[in-house]
């Protein structure tokens, strides 16, 4: 049986706020306003790798349980 895997509100609300940092990052860069834009990106992405990591952290603790239970 499968089983069902929550994602916490916190990592969905990280990666939320990064993504508002990166359409202003964007928002910038397309208004020239200089290095300001690259940094916005940059804060945006490192926002939403926890999220990135928890997803790619349970699908290898799936792959790696059913290898083991003969799956």
């Amino acid at each position: 049986m499968k089983q069902k895997r929550s994602i916490p509100v916190k990592l969905i609300a990280l990666d939320f706020a990064g993504a508002l940092f990166v359409a202003a990052g964007i928002l910038q860069l397309l208004g020239d306003a200089g290095p300001q834009g690259f940094i916005y990106l940059a804060v945006g992405f490192l926002l939403m790798v926890p999220l990135i990591a928890h997803i790619l952290g349970n699908l290898s603790a799936a792959g790696s349980s059913g290898a083991k239970n003969g799956d």
